[in-house]
């Protein structure tokens, strides 16, 4: 790091618009300063997984910035009072679990102060709101460009300024990851303030945590089609709520998503196409007549042996995933009476379902692979051009 850092003049370090140091652990603090001192004009710059644990003030020397990851490292806050990156367009933070896994061990860095002022915004995901922290999260409100939001909050007031932020971004608002601290009381996204319209435009939400509740708003948005809960301790007629949305494809129930052991879909569920049960307890899974027409894909796996899978008169389905235990007989009886003939995959038990953190939003800039510039690159390029320049003087 220090021999590409002595590599850079500032007449040749404008060209470099994309740093992606993702992996490196022996980056530090004043390695860091010299990117952004001398390195200014950046448009991505990518810390993810590195041992970067404090931001230093000069982060806000990068004015140029649109993408800036921090996901996986050990930052919790922003260097000063406040930080103003106006070209920004994606903050990417958090890290010690992934999409719909437990909130316990998932971290974020503290919402920045006059992050309404950077209102570039389309992506942030994800910041913690802190106790005290109220006049930065709502001005939250002021990014009226964001299509994804991922938070973590920590009891009841928090969850009520989140529904605040949610209900005012309710135009412009897509995708919404909510993680739920397991340290406060159980919030109650119902709680809405007086004056509430649900996000119409959402078509994602994932959330992990537990609370009083599916939030019944949910079930007004027309738009949603991909849902992720996980320990939500959710009960059936919370389930229920989903059944009536007209564009819902995705729905994955992770691990203490759902209390009771059969999980039953009576009804509705028109347009579901993939259904994920993963780490459960649950042991029958039911689908009724005309129920779930659509659903092409099963994926289950359970704390306890899958007893029974109603699926005889689903009219899609193609394929069937089981990781685990399962009575056999009777699971593989009710595929075969599938007029589709289903194909039956057994895969390890210890299987475990990854899902992409972050998903391309349009109207973002994005970058592609041969863009990027690794710190390795750099410093083999800018070595090159330097000798060049010297052979010809």
């Amino acid at each position: 790091m220090v021999k590409l850092l002595s590599l850079f003049r500032t007449s040749e370090s404008g060209w470099i618009k994309v740093l992606d140091l993702e992996g490196y652990r022996g980056l530090k603090n004043k390695h860091l300063k010299g990117i952004c001192n001398k390195i200014f004009r950046l448009k991505f710059l990518s810390l993810r997984k590195t041992g970067i644990a404090e931001l230093p003030k000069e982060i806000n020397k990068l004015q140029d910035l649109e993408t800036f990851d921090i996901r996986e490292t050990n930052i919790e806050h922003f260097p000063a009072k406040s930080i103003v990156l106006p070209k920004l367009v994606q903050l990417l933070s958090g890290g010690g679990s992934s999409h719909g896994y437990p909130s316990h061990g998932f971290t974020a860095v503290d919402i920045p102060h006059r992050i309404g002022n950077m209102t570039n915004m389309q992506v942030i995901s994800h910041v913690r709101f802190c106790d005290g922290g109220e006049d930065a999260a709502l001005d939250l409100v002021r990014l009226q460009m964001l299509r994804k939001l991922g938070v973590v909050i920590n009891g009841k007031q928090q969850a009520n300024i989140l529904l605040q932020v949610v209900g005012m971004l309710s135009e412009c608002l897509m995708s919404l990851s909510i993680h739920i601290s397991d340290t406060g009381d159980v919030p109650d996204l119902n709680n809405t303030p007086k004056i509430f319209s649900p996000p119409r435009s959402l078509a994602s939400l994932s959330i992990s945590g537990k609370i009083g509740g599916l939030p019944t708003w949910v079930q007004n948005i027309d738009q949603l089609s991909d849902i992720t809960l996980c320990e939500t301790f959710l009960s059936e007629s919370d389930i229920s709520i989903l059944r009536a949305l007209i564009n819902l494809r995705f729905v994955r129930l992770l691990s203490d998503s759902y209390i009771k052991n059969t999980l039953n879909f009576d009804k509705g569920f028109r347009s579901l196409e993939f259904l994920t049960v993963q780490g459960s307890k649950i042991s029958t899974i039911h689908f009724g007549h005309r129920v779930a027409p659509k659903l092409e894909k099963i994926v289950w796996s359970s704390t306890c042996k899958m007893e029974a899978l109603k699926i005889d008169e689903l009219q899609g389905i193609k394929e069937i995933e089981l990781h685990g235990d399962y009575d056999r007989d009777c699971i593989r009886g009710s595929i075969g009476k599938n007029q589709n003939n289903p194909v039956l995959k057994e895969l390890n038990p210890s299987f475990q379902l990854r899902s992409s953190s972050i998903v391309p939003t349009a109207g973002t800039s994005q970058t592609s692979p041969n863009e990027r510039i690794s710190m390795q690159e750099v410093a083999a390029k800018l070595q090159r051009i330097r000798d060049a320049h010297l052979r010809g003087n």
